[in-house]
C-alpha cells in the first residue's frame, strides 16, 4: 500500500506537469497571436500614416503645380500681349503711322527712322556720320512727300541690311535709285502704302544682295523687267500691286527665278485659268499665294511644273466653283486653303470632294458647298456623295444649276467691268507692257 502511494503521487505530478506544459503553450500561442496581431496593426497604422503624409504631399506639390501652372499661363498671357504690344508699339514705329511722327531722322540701336524730311538724303548722312555703326540693321523712311525717289544718296562706308519706304507720297521711283555701295548688302527691301505711279526698269540696279521684296501699294503700270536686276537672288516675293495678268502669259515675261521659294501674288486680278505657262519662271516655288485674285479656274496641269516643291497653297477669297482633284495631284502639301470660294456640289466636283474628305488634314478650313442649296453649309467630308446623282436623269438639275451660275457669273463680270472701266483707262496691264 505504501508502494503504490508514491506511484500514485508520481503519477498525479506527471499529469500535472503536462497540463501546466499544456498551459504554457496555449498561453505562448495566444501571446505569440496578440503580438503578430499587435505588429500587424502597428504596420497597418505606420502604412496608412506614410500613406496619408505622401497624399498630403502630393496633394500639396499639385496645388503647387497647379498653381505654378496657373502662374506660366498668366505669364505666357502677360508676355503675349506684352510682345503683342510691343510688336504693335514697333509696327507703328516701323512704319510711322502715329499722327505724331518726329520730324528728320534718328538712330537707335543701329536702326535709322525717318519722317517727313526736307531732305531725307542729307538726314542719313548726318545721322549716319554721328553714328559708330558699321552695320545699318534698317532704314525706315516714312511720311514722305517728295514724288520722286532717285540717287541723290552720299556715299558712306556703312552697309545697309533693310530697306523700308511707307506711307508716303512717293509716285515715282527711278532707275538706279539704290545703285550706290551703301546698298550692296541689302537684302530685304519694302514698298508699303505709297502713290506710286511709275517704277522704271531699272529701279533695282545696284540691290545685289537683295533675298526679300515685298510691294504692297497699288500700281497702275509697271512692267516685270524691273525685277531683271534681282533674278538671281530674290527667295521671297509679294507683289499685291492690283495689277491684271493674262492667264495665257508667262507672269514674268522673260525673267527666270531659280531661288525664288516665296511668291504671294495676292490681290492681283488674273484673266482666265491659271495655266502651266503661268509658273513657267518660277519653277521653286515652295510656298504659293493667290488671295483675291478673282481666279475663276485652273486647269488640270496648271502647277505640274512645281507640284514637286510647293508645301502651301493659298487660293482663299477667289471666285472658284469647281476644280478636279487632278490639280491638286503631285502636290505633298503642309496645307492648302481652298475657303472661301463658290462651290458648286455636282458631279464635276466629286473628284475635288473625294480628295477633301481623303486628305482633309491637309486643308486649314475644309470647304464646303454653296450650291446647289439643298447642299448650302455642309463640308466636303461631310457630304454623302451618293445623294449627287450624276445619272442622264439628273442632267437637268445639274444643267439648270450651271446656267444658275453662269448667269451670276455674267452678272458679277458685268458689276466688275463696269466698276473696272475707269481703272482700265489708265491701268497697263502685264500682257500689254
Amino acid at each position: 500500500m505504501q508502494e503504490k502511494k508514491p506511484k500514485y503521487l508520481k503519477n498525479r505530478f506527471y499529469k500535472f506537469l503536462q497540463g501546466t506544459s499544456n498551459n504554457v503553450n496555449n498561453f505562448c500561442i495566444l501571446i505569440m497571436a496578440w503580438m503578430l496581431l499587435t505588429i500587424g496593426l502597428c504596420i497597418i497604422v505606420t502604412a496608412s500614416v506614410r500613406y496619408s503624409n505622401a497624399y498630403n504631399d502630393n496633394t500639396r506639390k499639385e496645388r503647387s503645380d497647379d498653381q505654378n501652372y496657373m502662374h506660366n499661363i498668366d505669364s505666357k498671357k502677360e508676355n503675349e500681349e506684352n510682345f503683342e504690344l510691343s510688336s504693335q508699339v514697333q509696327r507703328k514705329t516701323s512704319y510711322n503711322i502715329s499722327s505724331t511722327t518726329a520730324i528728320g531722322c534718328t538712330e537707335i540701336s543701329c536702326r535709322i527712322s525717318c519722317s517727313n524730311n526736307k531732305d531725307v538724303y542729307g538726314d542719313i548722312s548726318d545721322v549716319m556720320n554721328s553714328s559708330s555703326c558699321e552695320i545699318i540693321t534698317s532704314i525706315i523712311i516714312s511720311n514722305q512727300f517728295r514724288h520722286c525717289l532717285e540717287n541723290n544718296w552720299i556715299y558712306k562706308d556703312v552697309d545697309v541690311l533693310d530697306i523700308i519706304i511707307s506711307n508716303s507720297h512717293l509716285t515715282e521711283i527711278k532707275s538706279a535709285s539704290f545703285n550706290v555701295p551703301l546698298f550692296a548688302k541689302v537684302i530685304h527691301m519694302s514698298w508699303v502704302n505709297l502713290k506710286l505711279q511709275e517704277v522704271d526698269s531699272g529701279a533695282l540696279v545696284g540691290l545685289y544682295s537683295l533675298k526679300k521684296l515685298e510691294i504692297d501699294s497699288k500700281l497702275p503700270t509697271m512692267s516685270m523687267t524691273f525685277l531683271q536686276p534681282v533674278q538671281t537672288t530674290l527667295t521671297y516675293l509679294k507683289l499685291n500691286v492690283q495689277l491684271i495678268f493674262y492667264s495665257n502669259l508667262t507672269l514674268f515675261e522673260n525673267i527666270y527665278f531659280e531661288r525664288l521659294t516665296y511668291l504671294d501674288l495676292s490681290y492681283n486680278r488674273f484673266l482666265g485659268p491659271l495655266t502651266r505657262q503661268i509658273f513657267n519662271a518660277v519653277p521653286n516655288t515652295t510656298y504659293l499665294y493667290l488671295q483675291h485674285c478673282s481666279i475663276t479656274a485652273i486647269e488640270d496641269n496648271a502647277f505640274n511644273d512645281i507640284a514637286h516643291n510647293l508645301k502651301i497653297v493659298n487660293l482663299a477669297n477667289n471666285i472658284l466653283s469647281t476644280i478636279s482633284s487632278i490639280v491638286l495631284t503631285g502636290i505633298n502639301p503642309i496645307y492648302i486653303e481652298l475657303e472661301p470660294n463658290n462651290w458648286l456640289c455636282d458631279c464635276e466636283l466629286l473628284s475635288l470632294i473625294h480628295f477633301v474628305s481623303k486628305h482633309s488634314r491637309l486643308f486649314i478650313n475644309v470647304p464646303y458647298c454653296r450650291m446647289p442649296y439643298y447642299f448650302f453649309g455642309i463640308l466636303f467630308n461631310d457630304l454623302d456623295s451618293s445623294k449627287i446623282n450624276c445619272s442622264t436623269g439628273n442632267e437637268r438639275i445639274t444643267t439648270t444649276q450651271k446656267t444658275y451660275i453662269s448667269t451670276t457669273t455674267a452678272e458679277k463680270t458685268n458689276q466688275t467691268t463696269t466698276g473696272w472701266q475707269e481703272e482700265l483707262s489708265t491701268l497697263t496691264t502685264i500682257g500689254s507692257v
